[in-house]
């Protein structure tokens, strides 16, 4: 049985699928194409997936200005009513006219200055958006249209209501009460968040394992998997910027000659603590079977590598994919 492994930005899944080459039943991904600047109608995705709401919507985006998105939200006000759409957005968006063309159409809004003993700390940085309570979308995109049309991203959306369940409750914390009316002094973002949800479930006969940041230790699941490599971990990574993630690669890389091959974002290297001078060091004394590429080698069109995949041991009964 193959493992496929997800772990987003600020959600871990970790997913065990069939021996072969397609999704499990109720899993879709999707692909834009920057080098091309084609959505690859990634965004038509997630519009439909909102238009098509029966119930209700709880999403949690970066930010929003994509049209199609946009007016998507507006369509299930008129389909639903506003009080059954909920939105988290990052505060440094929250004041847009996007935003608040989406607020004067009645949908409540918040942003992690909700929870005031968090304040300018953190970013609300998650991608998902959960509908009916059985409908998971998630991944590194972000609903603009440089998400869209000009940064390398991926999307997932999973048909599952435990998932979902969980998901809610992820929300339920952050927005601060479990209706339509946020409470902000119950509202918890960051480290102020806990471990609360259930790490293990089954969807459609597939063991997946969820985690979400800061509050349930995402690193150490990572690292976890990292160290259970024995062929292969190829990543696509925004911004790498922590050494223990890299002494875990270049452990595997050591002790089982795992092959590794990485693509950094070009912009993102300028960042001192970007690991990709550590790797390129060591491709260079050629001692490891390892190399690492800039995005804009690879795709010299896309203005940013916005994924944050990993891959493990393809091709194999133990496949993880970690995004």
């Amino acid at each position: 049985m193959k493992k496929l492994l997800i772990f987003f930005i600020t959600t871990i899944l970790i997913i065990n699928c069939q021996k072969n080459n397609s999704l499990p039943l109720g899993f879709q991904i999707f692909f834009n194409d920057a080098s091309h600047q084609k959505s690859n109608s990634i965004d038509t995705e997630l519009a439909q997936l909102i238009t098509n709401a029966k119930k209700d919507i709880s999403a949690h985006f970066y930010m929003i200005s994509n049209k199609k998105v946009l007016n998507a939200f507006l369509q299930a006000v008129t389909n639903l009513g506003a009080e059954h759409i909920r939105l988290i957005v990052d505060n440094s968006f929250s004041s847009s006219k996007e935003i608040q063309k989406l607020s004067i159409a009645g949908i409540k809004i918040i942003d992690e200055t909700c929870d005031s003993e968090q304040m300018a700390e953190i970013a609300s940085h998650n991608k998902f958006c959960v509908v009916d309570e059985e409908y998971v979308w998630t991944g590194s995109y972000n609903p603009t249209y440089s998400g869209t049309y000009l940064n390398n991203n991926n999307a997932l959306l999973i048909h599952s209501k435990s998932l979902a369940k969980q998901y809610i409750i992820e929300f339920d914390e952050m927005w601060g009460s479990k209706n339509w009316k946020p409470n902000c002094k119950l509202s918890r973002f960051g480290w102020h968040k806990v471990d609360n949800t259930k790490h293990y479930l089954f969807i459609n006969n597939v063991p997946v394992y969820l985690y979400f940041s800061p509050s349930d230790n995402v690193k150490s699941k990572m690292i976890r998997e990292i160290k259970r490599a024995k062929k292969s971990i190829h990543f696509c990574i925004y911004y790498f910027t922590d050494p223990d993630i890299t002494d875990a690669i270049i452990e595997s890389a050591k002790k089982n000659n795992v092959e590794i091959k990485g693509l950094f974002d070009a912009g993102s290297t300028e960042d001192p603590d970007s690991q990709y001078k550590v790797f390129k060091s060591i491709e260079r004394k050629g001692i490891y079977n390892l190399k690492v590429r800039l995005h804009n080698v690879v795709f010299p069109s896309a203005q940013k590598l916005h994924h944050k995949f990993m891959v493990i041991d393809h091709n194999t009964p133990n496949a993880t994919v970690i995004t």
